[in-house]
Formats: structure tokens, sequence, C-alpha cells
């Protein structure tokens, strides 16, 4: 202890950074994105429920421990609606991998790289471009990666988004990622779902062969699954793993200011 010195104690991360991991496998089979984005989607739902924007969220700021992702560098974060302090001009080239004061330019949404008032949304659109590299094997170039995205961000909805997303053979039979996908890329943010609706969407695609194990042990019988989510959420499930539909858990009611 010292009365003049103040001391940080931090989680080791001894799995290292997302971007390595990705570098070294090449690409990731659905379970393991899944999985990877389900915690960074929880993170990030509670980020925003505090008010919090992370504004740079890429796979080198995202570190695994024991199968379990999480996120660092908070260096940019901000609460929504506070103003920027003024950051000189860096002198970076375009589509150089380097981080602004506005975030890192290929993963910033368009918002942000417009220096446009922005929310919680840009960082569903950086989560949505680490999931889309992911899936993908690496580009040869940055001139084809941003191509690529450049055309998927373009398209005009999340129908004509999907559509191209469905020509990639990466994508081929994952129909619920490519959906999510579509909403997360989209170029406007009202499009974009929440990062709670993100991270619902990926957890059901996780139960998805657990319900389809439990139909097998039961022998296939009934039509429907019927599971409790950890958030308390009631899900129903087809008899092939398909999501039907969901209850959610009521919210007690706020408290009262007492006289």
């Amino acid at each position: 202890m010292d009365e003049n010195k103040l001391y940080l104690v931090t989680e080791l991360l001894t799995g290292g950074e997302l971007f390595d991991y990705v570098v070294k496998r090449g690409t990731l089979g659905e379970d393991e994105a899944a999985s990877i984005l389900s915690d960074v989607g929880d993170a990030i739902r509670f980020m925003h429920d505090q008010g919090v924007i992370h504004r740079d969220l890429k796979p080198a700021n995202i570190f695994l421990i024991d199968g379990v992702a999480k996120i660092g560098d908070f260096g940019l974060s901000r609460h929504v609606g506070q103003d920027d302090v003024e950051e000189e001009d860096l002198g970076v080239g375009q589509g150089e991998n380097i981080t602004r004061g506005l975030g890192t330019q290929l993963y910033a949404a368009p918002e942000q790289l417009a220096s446009d008032d922005y929310d919680e949304k840009a960082d569903v659109y950086s989560l949505g471009v680490v999931l889309y590299e992911m899936l993908r094997p690496r580009f040869t170039t940055a001139m084809e990666r941003a191509a690529c995205l450049g055309a998927l961000v373009g398209a005009r909805s999340v129908d004509g988004r999907a559509a191209l997303l469905a020509k990639d053979a990466t994508f081929a039979g994952l129909d619920e990622i490519r959906a999510l996908l579509a909403r997360m890329l989209a170029r406007g943010p009202a499009d974009r779902p929440s990062a709670a609706d993100a991270a619902a969407a990926v957890e059901r695609v996780r139960v998805r062969d657990v319900v389809r194990a439990l139909k097998a042990s039961n022998g296939g019988g009934g039509d429907t699954v019927i599971l409790r989510a950890p958030n308390g959420d009631v899900r129903v499930y087809s008899d092939s793993g398909e999501f039907i539909s969901e209850v959610k858990k009521p919210q007690p009611p706020a408290a009262s200011a007492s006289a």
C-alpha cells in the first residue's frame, strides 16, 4: 500500500486476443463464433443499459480466457450524449487499421466515420463486423475486405444485404446468423437490432442444437420444446430446434420515490 499511488488489479486473460486467435484458426465455426458473440453481446448490452458506448469494438479489444470472451480497452468509451474531446488529426491513410478518437476505421459505424451524432447502435455495427470476420476466411487484401463490406453496408435494404450474404458460400446453411448479420451491418442505426436483441438472437442459435438433442433423447415425441433462458424468459422451439416465440420475464415495477 502506498498513499501516494493508486494500484489497479486486473484479471489476467491468458487466452490472448480474439484477433490472434482468428488469425491462427483462419475461420471459426458457427457454434464457436456464436458463443463468442453471445459473451460480447451480453457485455455490450450491460454497458448500454448503463448508458455507456464502447466505440472501439474489434477483435484486438476482445480477449479470451477458458472459453469465455471478454471486452477490454475502454479508453474511447463515453456516455451517450457526452461530447468528444477535440482530437488532433493523426494523418492516417484511408483504410488503415488504427484507433482514432472516433474508433477504429475498419470497424467503426458509418455515422462514426462521418462524425455524426451517434448512439449505442454504433457498437452493434462494430460487433457485426467482428462476427463477419470470425466466420469468413481471411481476406487476401485490405481492398478485398473494403469491397465486400462496402457492398453489404451499401445494400438498400436488410433483404438485399441478406441476399448478398447468401451468395457467399461461407454463410450457406447459416440462415439465422445471416439474417442477424444483415441487420447488424445496416447503414442506418435505426435498422440495426439493439445489443440485447442481437445477443438473444445468437442465444437462440446456440440453443438450437440443445433442443435437437433433447428431442432425440426423448424419442422425438411432441411438437415443441419449451426452455427457460438464463434471464428468465420462456422460449418455445420447434422439434427441429427452430425458435418459434418467447414470453419475456415480467419486470418488477419501478420503486416510487418516498415522500
